[in-house]
């Protein structure tokens, strides 16, 4: 180190002692390189000296990998190349390793646990237990971050199966680090180990789609189609919490009473958010797979309708259109055959699921902001939409009268607002020139069947359309023009 005195005596300069510092690199023990110079400056009267010290020394410090257990199976090999990979997000780190674990089970491997951690050692005293400490921490750090691929699998036997990756990127400044586990409850039987191996594909694909470089698709086919005589439910969670999260929340529940989607994306001010929720125990269903394609094209329609009315995010409107597609495609298993208790009940079950739409009952929502750019690339439009639709079936039976009635209302609901600005100009809020919009739709479908005397005596379907635009346009702040578009109709069909 070198020390400049500033007094009355004069400028005077010494030399002192150099200090070491260490070049780190993963997996190679620090080396000492050539000293590094640093300066101290002292100002002040012959009498009272003050010292300032502008520069301190830094500990070495080298770079590490640690392992919890030995790290020569296939599974760790694929831990390290994914994280040498430097893409560093939970997703990709995540690739191949669920499959992997998953297609264990076909051979027996019904368990396993590693963790792997890159971090920075402080060798603040040289010794050994000072080494060791660090590194447990480091693996721990590695285990317990938050961000996360869980997989949750119930046997019919009621054995639970886990599977967990987690993932720590470091961009905290701390130590980076990739931690794997997958245990069961009980004891497996043959036809349980296949069905789990099988999931393996399924798992990979929904993670792969999640992780797309061009915004992330859906691809639950795989999943969806597990072994139902083996496994009674199947459950995927996502929680990824660093700042550039592809997909910061993803859930995917399925069971013989539920089918649910939950996810989010990262927008300019937060997050967009996508819905859905079906119910494979919806009452006279059918199992007609052309009558339930066409329904969901005719929901699909519509719901490009109403997004042209909206102007929602076109790419948060394709992930709808695919979760509700994959999720309605596949019909549930049917349920074990019984015989209907009485004419009642063996009437409806034969005449009234061809009238009506042949989907699960549903309950969905999107919701996010949006912009829209000109031919310069900026922007001219931006706003908010939510877009819900849901579709809900009742049956009221009275046996002693013979009568019932059944009743399915299928209900989309939007609600926008942004501001656009004129003559493909760039918009500019601030300046009080621009229009402004409100979106608030209405839609409802109601289809009603009576059945007396072990007959159908009534079918009839309504819709009820209530369309509302509200438009303003303003000029320097002012209001030049303001109107609301009402449109209001309702059609009525005959079914019988």
């Amino acid at each position: 180190m070198t020390s400049i005195a500033f007094n009355s005596a004069g400028l005077q300069i010494q030399a002192g002692a150099a200090v070491p510092k260490a070049q780190t690199a993963v997996g190679i023990p620090a080396t000492t390189l050539s000293p590094e110079a640093s300066t101290q400056l002292t100002l002040g009267k012959p009498a009272e000296q003050t010292s300032v010290v502008y520069a301190k020394p830094q500990l070495p410090l080298s770079q590490r990998q640690a392992w919890s257990g030995p790290s020569n199976d296939r599974i760790s090999n694929l831990m390290l190349q994914n994280f040498n990979a430097q893409k560093h997000g939970l997703l990709n780190q995540s690739r191949g390793l669920g499959r992997l674990l998953l297609e264990g089970f076909a051979t027996g491997q019904t368990h396993y646990r590693q963790t792997f951690s890159s971090y920075a050692l402080t060798d603040s005293d040289g010794s050994s237990d000072t080494a060791r400490t660090q590194e447990l921490l480091a693996l721990d750090t590695a285990r317990l971050t938050s961000s996360r691929v869980g997989l949750q699998i119930q046997t019919r036997s009621g054995q639970t199966v886990q599977l967990q990756i987690t993932f720590k990127n470091g961009q905290d400044g701390q130590n980076a680090g990739l931690h794997v586990e997958l245990n069961s409850s009980g004891k497996l039987s043959d036809t349980e180990r296949k069905a789990i191996a099988q999931l393996a594909e399924g798992f990979e694909s929904v993670l792969s789609g999640l992780a797309q470089g061009q915004g992330p698709r859906l691809d639950l086919a795989g999943i969806m189609a597990f072994d139902n005589s083996a496994l009674a439910a199947v459950s995927l969670t996502v929680k990824d919490y660093a700042s550039d999260a592809a997909v910061p929340s993803f859930s995917l529940q399925l069971s013989d009473t539920q089918r649910t989607l939950q996810m989010q994306l990262p927008q300019r001010n937060g997050v967009s958010e996508l819905s859905l929720s079906l119910n494979p125990a919806t009452p006279l269903r059918g199992s007609s797979t052309q009558q339930r394609q066409a329904a969901i094209a005719q929901i699909l329609e519509q719901l490009d309708a109403s997004v042209q009315r909206s102007h929602a995010n076109d790419a948060l409107v394709a992930l709808f259109k695919q979760a509700f597609t994959q999720l309605q495609e596949l019909a549930p298993p049917s349920p074990s055959p019984t015989t209907p208790t009485g004419k009642l009940d063996a009437m409806l079950q034969r005449q009234v699921p061809a009238l009506l739409s042949g989907l699960m009952d549903f309950q969905g929502s999107f919701s996010g902001d949006f912009e829209r750019r000109n031919s310069q690339g900026q922007v001219n439009e931006e706003g908010q939409a939510r877009h819900e639709i849901s579709q809900t079936t009742t049956v009221k039976k009275d046996p002693e009268k013979g009568s019932a009635a059944v009743q399915q209302v299928q209900n989309e609901k939007v609600s926008a607002q942004y501001l656009r600005a004129r003559n493909n100009a760039a918009l500019e809020p601030e300046r009080g020139n621009y229009d402004s919009y409100d979106i608030q739709d209405q839609t409802t479908r109601t289809t009603q069947i009576a059945a007396a005397d072990g007959k159908l005596i009534q079918g009839q379907q309504s819709t009820d359309i209530n369309l509302q635009r509200k438009f303003t346009s303003f000029a320097d702040f002012k209001v030049q023009e303001q109107r609301t578009d009402p449109v209001r109709k309702q059609l009525i069909r005959q079914l019988l």
